[in-house]
């Protein structure tokens, strides 16, 4: 008795750790990676819930199964071949639920990343665990949480009624024939636990969300691209600038992998008056759903900020120094006095956003050396005038 005791004991302790031992061995030779966790890591870099649960049935029923047939083997000389240990129904079902929710959690996650609606970029800083229990965001997700808790007291369950089956097969005349079975209750919870996951991770990921924008900061006009998770491919998606949304519908793409959205800041808000300066919010809905953040944005009104010279004579060029202004643009530059007719004056923004004219000999006769002049121009409805005056000299001054 004491000679099967040990032998037991050297069973109960070494059969399961070998089990483990030999997948571990044989998944780092296989795949050449050096951690045991990258067997259920994702492709961002986290544990992946469903692959876990998968391994952790794995390791328990094989490592269960072997130990089993060794006692059976060690106490009461029974041939490992053919004749087997059995595995009860509820223990199938249970493997089954394991390899099913996996299997359906990668069709998801495929499909979801094929369709652009979710992203799997591999996060260095990640904590590889954290992900069996929290969602990508780094909160405590609920249903990975139950799923977990059920799959580790069904599997405590199994493993302390293995153990019972082995002391029980070495006080027994007769061998052990069959893997001890799940209460079909536990079964229940740990299947509803699943199913909750896979509702969950059908349903969250779908929700767009986004991670970046292309410029923090633009003008009536600019071209702005924004990038986030589950915006979809080729699908309509509407822009919200604050609290209002941009008329004009755009569409989401792909690009290099990334899923993103660009669009025009429109020259006016929907009810035709011209913006305000000042701090936005860029939301999005894609095919219904609202995104679950905003990005903030920064709205500038075109500004003019300088001008050199500030006196001149007639055939002097004069450089307007501001932002805003689009390379290329046509504008009109006026000067003023007072309440007279402004004078205009044709002139292009050069790259940079430098607006440069030539002060003509055509001014009026009133306008002599000494007169000081405002100067400004118009761009998309915004009048934009420079600091200071614009001091006229003499011809020969």
């Amino acid at each position: 008795m004491y000679l099967d005791l040990t032998r037991y004991s050297l069973l109960v302790s070494l059969v399961p750790l070998a089990t483990l031992g030999f997948f571990t061995t044989v998944y780092k030779r296989w795949t050449q990676q050096k951690s045991i966790t990258a067997i259920f890591t994702g492709a961002d870099g986290r544990a992946s819930t469903s692959k876990f649960q998968f391994y952790f049935w794995t390791v328990i029923v094989v490592g269960s199964y072997v130990a089993l047939e060794v006692a059976r083997h060690l106490h009461h000389n029974v041939p490992l071949i053919p004749e087997t240990v059995s595995i009860p129904v509820n223990l199938l079902i249970a493997m089954g639920l394991s390899i099913g929710t996996t299997v359906s959690a990668k069709v998801i996650t495929t499909d979801q990343i094929r369709s652009g609606r979710m992203d799997r970029t591999v996060i260095p800083t990640a904590d590889t665990m954290q992900g069996l229990i929290c969602d990508d965001h780094g909160n405590p997700d609920l249903s990975k949480i139950q799923m977990m808790a059920w799959t580790f007291i069904a599997g405590g369950f199994f493993i302390l009624a293995v153990l019972e089956k082995l002391v029980e097969g070495m006080g027994s005349p007769t061998p052990l024939t069959t893997l001890p079975d799940i209460p079909s209750m536990l079964l229940v919870l740990m299947g509803l636990g699943q199913g909750a996951y896979l509702g969950t991770k059908l349903v969250t990921t779908e929700t767009p969300r986004l991670t970046g924008v292309s410029s923090p900061s633009g003008y009536p006009g600019s071209e702005i691209t924004i990038t986030g998770i589950a915006l979809g491919e080729n699908m309509p998606a509407i822009i919200s600038l604050g609290d209002e949304p941009v008329q004009t519908p755009y569409l989401s793409k792909i690009t290099n992998g990334v899923n993103e959205i660009s669009f025009t800041v429109p020259l006016r808000r929907n009810n035709g008056i011209l913006w305000t300066e000042g701090p936005l919010k860029v939301g999005v809905a894609v095919g219904g759903r609202g995104s679950a953040n905003t990005i903030p944005f920064y709205l500038f009104l075109p500004t003019i900020n300088s001008m050199l010279p500030s006196e001149a004579k007639t055939g002097t060029p004069i450089t307007l120094y501001g932002k805003g202004f689009p390379a290329n643009t046509a504008l009109t530059v006026n000067l003023h006095k007072g309440q007279e007719t402004p004078v205009p004056i044709s002139a292009t923004v050069q790259q940079g956003g430098t607006i440069t004219f030539t002060l003509p000999a055509a001014l009026p006769a009133s306008w002599t050396a000494g007169t000081q002049l405002q100067v400004s121009t118009e761009l998309n409805g915004y009048t934009c005038v420079a600091p200071g005056t614009l001091r006229l000299v003499a011809d020969n001054g």
